[in-house]
């Protein structure tokens, strides 16, 4: 047995009758940095080693003699064991036993392991053992990354120069998106690495969708262009300290609380111009399940063009040798500006604004100058879709699709939360795809940006006073006028204005992912129990699909606002789904009221 440090450990397993565990926990962080002379994973394997047995020492204290895990090593064993690293000393009693491979996965697996699985009874001095699933604020969650490393194709690729399209280039495309998906483990798949299996099939893919591997440059008036160097994208291999059933549907929810530890922004690489156009870290955790997270530059492609890439990296995940079963297309100047450009619709979602009226809650001045903003999400079932449809006359209801639905309800009860000026000018836009618009012409396979974001417009005080059934109305005419015209109208203005910005003042943009299949995405371990944009991003809502605690099958809002806006909006909308909800449009005549 070590002497010095470690020959007062007993002691510390002693006290722990007397409910010492953070003595305890705090000299195993002790010994672990102690053993300055040992290897970092000899002095891991030490320490774990010494911890392990004295616990087992104490085993008769510990569980009864009944119990199916017939003593206290046995249960970290049994979670050990999935560990595939170097073994402890050969030839030792516990040569079955694997370690973690750092101090600080080590440290946290313990801390989570005794406090979830060894409830101390002081009345009769015993310990039982209990699964549980710990909130997000008691969680006590770590991930070690590796250093990340650039990935490139397979196979050598063309180094050449590729436009992007005048709808891709625009500066409202010019940020990140991420993306994330919850994996749990397979038995089919024991053996495999998400890891390994991973990297290898983006490699794979990347021959096939080459300009991913490139960088962005800047030709004249700004246009964009991808330089194919195959310099490769961004890839990080992590593990987390966890089990992924440890997280609890208020994790993989979005707004994801540890979305910076499963997608770590690699200093440097957050640029539009000259930054890898992909970075993607896929998390191992220690049931076997992971976590494959995305950030895609959104001037590349849309979220139709990264489900198809990401599509194609399952199927070489799943062992696939021939080329994807739906071949990427480029094609970029398809949604070029005609020549001459000349602008023959109406876009109000990027409408200069001249002057705005006072508002108590300046939206945009709490996005850049301040911390106040806050993040939630809501979820929408089948009961609350229910209890919104109430609010509308028969007509509507009948003809109105769960996204319409949704939305105006969304956007109304914002707006009210607001307290905007009544005179205000406020805004919606709505994301739609133009794919499917005959005339466009558009080839299976193309995976640049094929959307418009039209937007409705109303006065505050007539989206407020007036029932749902105005901003529904309101909802349906913006995503009727995305057609092929408007499509060419909308790249014809982007060239004639320089590329606008769309407006940010008094808007709210919403995108429907639900339909897009990134919780359809496998790479081998079957289809992920979440998948999608990982939350809100300023004042864009992306909805997503997302099955609750219950198994209720549903759609997830996540949103952006500043915190007394936010608890204002929760209780506009606590009106609109709690349910009964007396039908407004029944036999009864409706009387409208608004918070203003």
């Amino acid at each position: 047995m070590e002497k010095g440090p470690y020959s007062s450990l007993h002691t510390q397993v002693e006290r722990k009758k007397r409910g010492g565990w953070e003595s305890l926990f705090s000299r195993i962080r002790e010994l672990n940095s102690f053993d300055s002379g040992l290897s970092r994973s000899g002095g891991t394997r030490n320490c774990l080693f010494v911890f392990l047995f004295y616990f087992h020492s104490y085993e008769s204290s510990l569980i009864s003699k009944g119990s199916q895990f017939k003593n206290c090593l046995f249960v970290y064993l049994f979670y050990f064991h999935r560990y595939e690293s170097s073994l402890i000393s050969k030839g030792s009693q516990f040569k079955n036993l694997r370690p973690f491979p750092s101090t600080i996965e080590l440290e946290g697996f313990l801390l989570a392991a005794v406090n979830s699985l060894l409830i101390h009874d002081s009345s009769s001095r015993q310990i039982s053992l209990k699964m549980a699933t710990p909130s997000p604020s008691s969680l006590e969650f770590s991930v070690r990354r590796r250093e990340p490393e650039l990935v490139v194709p397979a196979k050598p690729t063309p180094h050449e120069i590729k436009q992007l399209s005048d709808i891709d280039d625009q500066e409202g495309f010019r940020f990140q998106v991420p993306v994330i998906m919850f994996y749990e483990s397979d038995p089919s798949m024991k053996g495999k690495d998400p890891v390994k299996v991973i990297r290898e099939a983006l490699a794979e893919t990347l021959v096939f969708y080459y300009p991913f591997a490139g960088r962005l440059v800047e030709g004249p008036n700004r246009k964009l262009m991808v330089d194919c160097t195959g310099e490769g994208v961004l890839f990080i291999e992590a593990d987390a300290n966890v089990r992924i059933e440890q997280l609890g549907h208020d994790i993989i929810q979005p707004p994801c609380p540890y979305l910076k530890d499963l997608l770590y922004d690699v200093p440097g690489s957050e640029g539009i111009l000259g930054c890898p156009l992909l970075l993607i870290q896929v998390t191992r955790f220690i049931c076997g399940g992971f976590v494959f997270a995305i950030r895609l530059n959104h001037t590349m492609s849309d979220g139709t063009g990264l489900f198809q890439f990401l599509n194609t990296v399952g199927e070489f995940a799943r062992g696939s040798t021939d080329a994807p079963s739906l071949s990427p297309v480029w094609q970029r100047e398809l949604l070029n500006a005609r020549n001459p450009p000349h602008i023959t619709c109406t876009h109000h979602e990027y409408e200069e604004l001249l002057d705005t009226k006072s508002t108590t809650v300046d939206m945009d001045e709490d996005d850049n100058n301040n911390n106040n903003m806050v993040q939630r999400s809501f979820f929408f079932g089948p009961k609350e879709i229910r209890a919104i449809r109430k609010h509308l006359p028969q007509h509507l209801r009948t003809s109105s699709s769960t996204f319409e639905v949704l939305t105006a309800c969304v956007w109304r009860c914002r707006t009210i939360a607001l307290q905007l000026d009544q005179e205000e000018i406020v805004r919606l836009s709505c994301i739609t795809n133009a794919r499917g618009k005959r005339v466009l012409h558009l080839p299976s396979g193309y995976y640049g940006n094929a959307f418009a974001f039209p937007a409705a417009l109303a006065k505050a005080r007539l989206l407020c006073t007036n029932p749902l059934g105005y901003a529904l109305q309101l909802v349906k005419k913006a995503k009727g006028q995305v057609t092929e015209e408007y499509m060419r109208s909308v790249a014809d203005l982007l060239v004639i204005k320089g590329r606008p910005l769309y407006i940010a003042k008094r808007n709210y943009i919403v995108s429907d992912t639900t339909r897009l299949g990134f919780d359809e995405i496998n790479f081998g371990w079957g289809k992920p129990i979440f998948g999608g944009p990982a939350g809100a991003i300023s004042l864009i809502s992306f909805y997503v699909r997302f099955k609750s605690s219950g198994g209720e099958d549903g759609i997830v809002v996540p949103l952006c606002l500043p915190q007394q806006v936010m608890e204002r909006f929760q209780q506009e909308l606590k009106g609109m789904i709690q349910e009964p909800v007396e039908d407004l449009y029944g036999p009864k005549p409706a009387k409208f009221m608004s918070t203003l």
